[in-house]
């Protein structure tokens, strides 16, 4: 009898890590598949943000002809200065947030690149805008790991375009 239940336990036991490791793979799946869902919406949500704010050049006259002087590098009114601040702000929010979840592996580089090109060239062709920048980062409005990290691209980008020509 008692070598009878020594075989059940034996078996009870078996069991219990055969049931153990299924438990594991399930947990595993459900975690692969919910960071899926993660990254298809950081990247819906992300791709909405810059739609929105693509959308304010399309319905606020002043801030889209502001944007069209700093694109042919005429000087901006006070006024545009402070409409284009906005949305330097504004943009710089939303790709501090793209940036983070790229830490956070939601996104890959290369959706992180191009997403990076436009507040590159923001800052790079208006000389006015990239006064507007060194004052945020001078306040700290965003993290110093942030800046440190579109600082290093905006000297990469410029260090390939000297490159280039």
């Amino acid at each position: 009898m008692k070598e009878k239940l020594q075989e059940y336990a034996l078996l009870a036991e078996i069991f219990g890590a055969v049931a153990v490791v299924i438990s594991l793979l399930y947990v595993g799946f459900q975690i692969q598949e919910n960071t899926a869902e993660r990254r298809a919406d950081s990247i819906q949500s992300i791709n909405e943000g810059y739609r929105n704010l693509a959308l304010t050049y399309v319905e606020n006259e002043g801030a889209g002809i502001a944007w069209h002087k700093m694109l042919d590098d005429e000087e901006l009114t006070k006024r545009e200065v402070d409409l284009m601040s906005d949305a330097l702000f504004a943009h710089l929010m939303q790709l501090e947030d793209t940036y983070n979840r790229y830490l956070e592996g939601y996104i890959d580089e290369e959706f992180l690149a191009s997403k990076t090109s436009l507040e590159i060239l923001r800052i790079t062709l208006s000389p006015q805008v990239n006064i507007i920048y060194e004052e945020m980062k001078s306040v700290e409005i965003y993290t110093t790991s942030f800046t440190n990290w579109l600082d290093a691209e905006i000297q990469k980008r410029s260090d390939t375009s000297e490159n280039d020509t």
